[in-house]
């Protein structure tokens, strides 16, 4: 049954942890589902409040561009615009193309001075002034698409026929462009050129929409980087001042900007502008969190094959997202793996806790036998002999002695085992008291000689001594260390078999620096297996060999002998050899020569052992 148990456990617990790997990867395939769908998310939000900066001063000229107001017009709505804006300084200038007479007039909006003045094109707008020249370049912008998603309602804030050139930034209001303007009125559309601050970008709307979205307390909990396409300035925007562009590649969550791609126009592929298309909802569901395209709003400008457009590119400080999930994993399962492990040495401890109670009980009982069996025996012949007096059987001065000495040695017989199961009783709760003083190692030897006399002259035993002159004494109780040196004395007649010959040796040694008395019993009797050589000093234990044989015990012998050897501060060994004997040695600490002098003859330490 034990066998049974310990394998359901194992298996229990190989299923367990297989389902702990499983559960693991989906909580991890959940979480980084979750991170992504989280980061994505915050990148559309980001890219929204990025264009509603950039849509707000376009849809605040707008109402006078298309109703075809004069120039001075739109100074009034810019002004009214720059009152309530939370970026008015994100604009750096206004352009205008007039459509006069003969060749279009470029001037320049004096926001300061609040007037109109004529212009020349600035360097940074020399390539769009070349695209200009020729604006039928320009692809037609229809009223429908408005620069919406396709199947996305029309926006109120949305701008209407803007085109974003990313090289400036500057917003162009296309459909006054020549040949791209929708207008069938006699007086077309004006073509705007609303031209953003770079600087005040990078240091001030892109650090706070950053932080807005990306943010954690005071830093940021990811790297953002807003990169381009746009010569020397390709990094529009970087969170940290290191930022390689090499890490483009690197990045766990990038996204265009302004859209997905359009096949360029027909023409010569060099000069012609690239539009964005439109993006369509399904599309940008569909797109993986990692790489994708946000919806499109402006219609962007793009001057050779292969441009690339804004990418807003995101990386956690602590790592790639792969690792900060992979970390997580690794923790989780070592959790588990640790309750597991937990789980298993605690039903593996249940198991042994079982079986050794299972051991214990079967040893419990054998002892009661063993004891029944020891107090029956003396028991039936004191009865037996108290009959035979009584019934007038015994006659005689000499059968009078005889009985009186079956009698007294059964009677000490029993006195013996209570007092070694009372011995045993009172060193298991630690009541037994001892008196340690300096002991002589032939007073011990010969205080157990005395008290076995009679057992080893009744099974015509010879004992041999052989004690080393000089030996030092040693602490200890004569009381106990007699007794514990008795029990080996009858381990050994009982265990000899049909040799009658015992052997007490005693010798000084020095172990680890330790000077100690070494008192050793030894048998040439039936010996003892290795398999129970680690097991004797248990209470109760019996060798399977002598349980069923007619040599009796109680397995408390040896138990007590081991117990009162540490309790004296030293120790009991045993080595043996199955058909040649046994040599139980008792090691005993010396007591310095010092202490000995200091000591009084007559003086005793009572102290308490277990």
């Amino acid at each position: 049954m034990l066998s049974i148990a310990v394998i359901l456990c194992a298996v229990v617990l190989v299923v367990l942890g297989a389902l702990q790997v499983h559960w693991s990867r989906e909580v991890s395939d959940a979480a980084r589902a979750r991170i992504g769908t989280t980061l994505k998310a915050a990148m559309l939000d980001w890219h929204l409040d990025l264009l509603r900066e950039f849509s707000a001063p376009a849809i605040a000229l707008s109402t006078a561009i298309d109703a075809h107001e004069p120039i001075t017009h739109y100074l009034e709505e810019y002004d009214e615009w720059t009152r309530g804006a939370a970026h008015p300084e994100i604009v750096a200038d206004v352009f205008v193309v007039q459509h006069a007479p003969g060749k279009p007039q470029l001037v320049r909006l004096d926001l300061a001075n609040d007037e109109v003045m004529p212009a020349s094109w600035p360097p940074q707008l020399e390539h769009l002034h070349e695209l200009l020249q020729n604006p039928s370049q320009l692809p037609r912008i229809s009223q429908a698409s408005s620069a919406l998603p396709h199947g996305m309602p029309p926006r109120a804030d949305a701008p209407n026929q803007w085109v974003f050139d990313p090289h400036v930034p500057a917003l162009i209001h296309a459909a006054g462009c020549g040949a791209t303007s929708v207008s069938r009125t006699a007086r077309p559309a004006n073509c705007v050129i609303i031209v953003f601050d770079r600087k005040q970008l990078e240091r001030v709307v892109l650090p706070e929409l950053a932080q807005r979205y990306f943010g954690g307390g005071d830093e940021l909990e990811y790297q953002v980087a807003l990169i381009g396409d746009t010569g020397k300035n390709s990094v529009v925007y970087s969170s940290d001042k290191d930022f390689d562009q090499e890490d483009f590649g690197d990045a766990d969550a990038r996204m265009d900007v302004f859209g997905p791609h359009r096949p360029a126009p027909n023409g010569d592929p060099q000069r012609q502008p690239k539009i964005q298309p439109e993006a369509t909802m399904s599309s940008i569901q569909k797109g993986s969190w990692r790489d994708f395209a946000a919806p499109v709003w402006f219609d962007v400008i793009r001057y050779v094959p292969g441009e690339r457009d804004w990418y807003l590119l995101i990386k956690p400080r602590r790592g790639s997202l792969e690792d900060i999930v992979a970390s997580s994993r690794r923790r989780d399962l070592s959790i588990s793996f640790g309750v597991l492990v937990l789980l298993a040495v605690t039903l593996l401890m249940v198991i042994i806790t079982s079986h050794r109670a299972q051991n214990l009980a079967r040893m419990q009982m054998e002892f009661i036998s063993a004891v029944s069996h020891e107090l029956r025996t003396p028991l039936a012949v004191m009865c037996s002999a108290a009959d035979n007096l009584a019934d007038g059987v015994v006659q005689g001065p000499q059968q009078l002695s005889q009985y009186r000495s079956i009698i007294s040695s059964q009677a000490q017989q029993l006195t013996q085992l209570m007092e070694q199961v009372l011995a045993f009783a009172a060193t298991g709760d630690h009541r037994k008291q001892y008196e340690m003083r300096p002991l002589q190692v032939s007073e011990i030897i010969e205080a157990t000689l005395e008290k076995t006399a009679g057992l080893i002259h009744d099974s015509q035993f010879e004992v041999k001594q052989d004690i080393e002159p000089g030996l030092p004494p040693v602490l200890g109780d004569l009381s106990a260390l007699s007794q514990c040196l008795q029990n080996l004395v009858v381990n050994a007649v009982k265990y000899s078999g049909q040799s009658r010959w015992i052997g007490i040796r005693a010798c000084a040694s020095e172990i680890a620096g330790r000077r100690e008395v070494e008192i050793r019993v030894e048998d040439r009797g039936i010996g003892i297996r290795k398999s129970d050589l680690s097991r004797i000093f248990e209470p109760f234990y019996r060798s399977p060999l002598v349980i069923g044989s007619p040599i009796h015990g109680t397995g408390l012998g040896l138990s007590l002998a081991s117990s009162i050897a540490e309790a004296m501060n030293g120790r009991l060994t045993v080595s043996s050899t199955p058909g040649e004997g046994s040599i139980f040695t008792l090691h005993l600490p010396a007591v310095p020569a010092a202490t000995v002098q200091k000591q009084p003859e007559d003086a005793s330490l009572p102290v308490s052992r277990s």
